[in-house]
């Protein structure tokens, strides 16, 4: 749909378009989006395999297994709670400029009715979103998951559930982000420029996953988490000048008082562009995108290639070679 949206922005033919890349019903082998939306819109309840893919349950950032009748051939579609909800939001108004309203309601009602799941998620009691809600899978009592924040990025469809900015996303990124204080490494607070450090972010505290294999205590951080987390502080500080103000709640509080100290803020009071301590939040954002940006350069190796993890004790990096999502 993005492409599609580029494509005729620039010139591209509308009905190209339809035929090449909507319709499947009169092009089923070759035009994806409308059956791979109708397959959303049917089964984004069904029970799923996670983003690390190693149990199925009901989640927040959720992979779909799908295997071939003749069970040959494996697919593995990546599929968000999230996400799904976005490409539902999208895929509405796009059937809607396809000439399809049939699509585009049948789209629009499941997207309304996932929507109505997610809080289910949020669990009031540890001030976080869940990355599965059920029973604890895997030995994952803390129920802290970068998964989550990977949902927000990748599934915020621009309509206000689970934004950048949202209390709850901020108080989950802030658990999520402290439980990996755990490392060794996290201990290193600057480079040798003596500029700070972020936290180094993994999948999750229990992981035992080491790159290769598995070992107790064997998980890791991951450069691409690291990342993650880099980009969402990074969103929420865009989305807070874009609108030119910082509203505090019990549920934020804890987030700002561990990443923005300084600005000294109170739960139940919202902050102007004009304000000080609306600069000194907005500079807090980015400077900790900027230092777990830091993180990660610190940790890569001298030729630039990043593999998928660094080791929590030595910062070694290590696991699959040139990792990339």
């Amino acid at each position: 749909m993005e492409f599609a949206n580029t494509y005729m922005a620039n010139g591209g033919s509308l009905d190209t378009v339809k035929n090449k890349l909507y319709n499947s019903s009169a092009n089923p082998s070759g035009a994806p989006i409308m059956k791979d939306l109708l397959f959303v819109a049917s089964n984004w309840s069904s029970p799923s395999f996670d983003l690390w893919e190693e149990e199925e349950s009901d989640h927040f950032y959720t992979v779909s297994l799908l295997t071939s009748l003749s069970n040959r051939l494996c697919r593995l579609t990546f599929l968000q709670r999230m996400v799904q909800h976005r490409a539902l939001v999208l895929g509405s108004t796009f059937a809607t400029k396809m000439g399809d309203s049939a699509t585009s309601t049948t789209l629009s009602s499941a997207a309304t009715a996932l929507a109505a799941t997610m809080s289910q998620f949020w669990d009031k009691t540890r001030n976080l979103i869940l990355y599965e809600y059920g029973p604890v899978l895997n030995g994952k009592y803390s129920f802290k998951d970068a998964a989550v924040i990977l949902g927000v990025l990748h599934g915020y469809a621009g309509d206000g559930l689970y934004s950048y900015t949202d209390p709850k996303v901020l108080s989950s990124a802030l658990e999520i982000a402290t439980s990996f204080l755990i490392y060794n490494i996290s201990s290193v607070t600057h480079d040798a420029q003596g500029r700070i450090l972020g936290i180094p972010i993994g999948r999750y505290p229990e992981d035992v996953y080491n790159g290769t294999g598995t070992q107790a205590n064997g998980g890791n951080p991951w450069y691409l988490c690291t990342a993650a987390m880099a980009e969402l502080f990074y969103r929420a500080s865009a989305s807070y000048t874009a609108t030119g103000k910082i509203s505090v709640t019990g549920n934020s509080l804890p987030f700002w008082r561990y990443f923005s100290p300084q600005a000294n803020v109170q739960a139940g009071n919202s902050y102007p562009a004009n304000d000080v301590q609306f600069f000194n939040m907005v500079n807090s954002l980015n400077g900790w995108g900027d230092a777990f940006m830091r993180t990660i350069n610190n940790y890569t190796p001298p030729n630039g290639r990043m593999p998928e993890e660094i080791n929590r004790n030595t910062g070694a990096p290590q696991g699959a070679r040139d990792l990339t999502w």
